[in-house]
């Protein structure tokens, strides 16, 4: 049985990973859905990619919560 200390670790880096791999991937969809349809002015694009991030990371989070996939 391993300690729970390097296991721990292990769980906590895990964690960061997917957290790290959700984010980027939120990132790039808004990139993406930014580079189709341009904004009128540099302070509505930074609107619309800080929005777009801001729900997709929520987004996901909800979903975790609901369907009980985390444990």
């Amino acid at each position: 049985m391993p300690e729970p200390t390097s296991s721990g670790v292990a769980g906590a880096a895990a964690f960061k990973a997917a957290g790290g791999a959700a984010a980027g991937g939120a990132l790039l969809s808004a990139i993406v859905v930014m580079l189709m349809t341009p904004p009128r002015s540099m302070r509505e694009w930074a609107v619309g990619l800080i929005s777009t991030v801001v729900t997709g990371i929520g987004g996901g989070a909800i979903a975790v919560q609901y369907f009980h996939l985390q444990e």
